[in-house]
């Protein structure tokens, strides 16, 4: 449903088709990436000149959001480039929120590869049929799901119903109350406040 979601098919995909493929959460990892540079898919791919696909994700998850990955991202690539792998070979993906994307990172990503070498992708929000999946994963009662798509067009809250993470707690909202909230600016404020904490 969401950036990470979709990361983890296409690792998984890879992984079936017998691709090197690491995986990083810098939720995890507090933004270091040296640890790959000592692990074999660099190895197989800095001397054997393999294909190794990296995502990096949870960059916006890290204390300082995508700002603090600034410095570590640069110490990576530019280990990378001492290893004098080929760097056209190297499938390096980062996720990250678009509101926290920042210049600093495409600049980095700049210096490793031009332009041409280089894609920036991003997710479309969810569409209604993308909404429905996840209500019937979720809700997994045909009325009951369809109450809560009815409920999001009534509302006209399909905007916040189209971003993954305010699905889910539209979702949760619904399942702990049986109804979507009357008041989407209080109940938006209430479930932030709680994730925050």
């Amino acid at each position: 449903m969401g950036k990470s979601r979709e990361a983890r098919k296409e690792v998984s995909r890879l992984r079936d088709l017998g691709s090197m493929v690491d995986l990083v959460d810098l939720s995890r990892h507090e933004g270091d990436l040296q640890f790959l540079l000592e692990g074999e898919n660099c190895v197989a791919w800095s001397q054997a000149g393999q294909t190794w696909f990296v995502f990096i994700d949870a960059v916006d998850e890290l204390a300082e959001g995508a700002a603090g990955f600034e410095g570590p991202l640069q110490d990576f690539i530019q280990a990378v480039i001492r290893t004098n792998g080929d760097l056209s070979k190297l499938r390096l993906r980062v996720l990250c929120r678009t509101a926290e994307w920042n210049s600093n990172l495409d600049e980095a990503l700049g210096r490793a590869w031009s332009g041409s070498d280089r894609t920036t992708l991003q997710l479309a929000p969810l569409r209604q049929a993308d909404v429905s999946i996840a209500a019937i994963a979720s809700i997994q009662s045909t009325d009951q799901t369809q109450a809560f798509m009815a409920g999001v067009s009534s509302k006209a809250i399909e905007a916040l119903a189209s971003r993954p993470v305010l699905l889910r707690l539209l979702l949760d909202f619904y399942q702990d109350q049986g109804e979507l909230p009357h008041r989407q600016r209080v109940e938006y404020h209430r479930k932030l406040t709680h994730l925050a904490a």
